[in-house]
This record gives structure tokens, sequence and C-alpha cells, in this order.
């Protein structure tokens, strides 16, 4: 039994509670994709996976923050990058060693003669490598549910942080680091 000193009927909710699925469509308005740049010559790529990649205007050539989930988005995203800044790819910088910021690397680098320097902490490939062999089988189970990789397209609204999981649409485009940091 619970007791309260209160006399205020707290039983009813103020408000209408709206459904989970409606909240879901809402929220899928973050996700359209699009580029949002600042005036300084940084371009953030939003909307076409779970993870933002961001393009910084350099001399001589452009750099990649977070290569996306999969070579088939960082196409996409690069598509509309070059409309921006058409200037090379001299490098990809990892902020960690998740695949929806590494998985998409490759695309860059078969984009050019000159394959991009990989910039990454020193303990990247360690985790990467784990993700990709070992713990491959739970992680995939774990990640296509969290996602909702196997919903039936009309059954997935979007999967929370992005509108969707994309490395189920090509295979791992990860690259080993060039230069690393501590």
């Amino acid at each position: 039994m619970i007791f309260s000193c209160s006399d205020q009927d707290i039983s009813s909710p103020e408000k209408e509670p709206i459904s989970s699925v409606e909240e879901l469509v809402e929220h899928s308005k973050e996700f359209i994709p699009q580029i949002y740049s600042s005036d300084n010559g940084i371009h953030m790529a939003v909307g076409y996976g779970i993870a933002n990649s961001i393009m910084v205007e350099g001399e001589g050539g452009n750099i990649i923050i977070d290569a996306a989930d999969s070579i088939y988005e960082a196409e996409k995203i690069y598509s509309e990058f070059k409309k921006i800044n058409s200037n090379p790819i001299k490098a990809v910088i990892y902020t960690h060693n998740h695949g929806d910021h590494t998985f998409g690397a490759a695309f860059y680098a078969s984009i050019s003669d000159k394959k991009p320097k990989i910039i990454a902490h020193e303990t990247t490939a360690h985790y990467v490598e784990r993700i990709l062999g070992i713990l491959n089988p739970i992680i995939s189970v774990r990640s296509s549910r969290m996602f909702g990789t196997f919903l039936p397209e009309e059954q997935l609204i979007n999967v929370g942080i992005g509108p969707f999981l994309g490395v189920s649409q090509s295979i791992p485009g990860y690259i080993q680091p060039d230069i690393t940091f501590s």
C-alpha cells in the first residue's frame, strides 16, 4: 500500500500520452539527410546512417571525421560533400572504434590513387578486430535485434539514433590506421 500526504489527485496524467509509434515518426524528422555547413569550412552530414560524418576543408585536401557505417553510406555522403568542395580526401579520422564511425573508410580509399591517411586512437584496431573477430557472432545478433535489421521495411520507422543501420548494406569497409595517438 502506498500513502501520500498530498491531497492532489495524481492518478490521471495532465495531457494525453502519444503512442510510441507517433513519437518515433516525429523523431524521424531529425534524420532527414542533409548537410549542415559552418562558415569556417566544416560540414556535417546528418541522416545518412546512425552516425554523423564531418568534412573539414583543408589546404590542398579535405579531412573526413567518421567515415559512416558502410561503404554505401560513405558514397552517398561524399556525393554531397564534393558538391561543396571537391578537393581530394587527405585523411580520415576515426573518433572511436564503433563500426558506424569506421566501416565506410574503404570508400574514401577507393576514390583516389593516393589512399588517405587513416588516423585513430592506438586502441582502435584492437577493438575493431575483436568486434569483427571473436565477438562478431554475438555483436551481430545483438545489433540486428537492437536496430531492427530484420524487421520488414514498413515496420522500421527509425533506430533511435538514426534512420537505419547501414552495415548490412555492404561489407565492412574498415581500414587499419596509419597514424595512431594515445
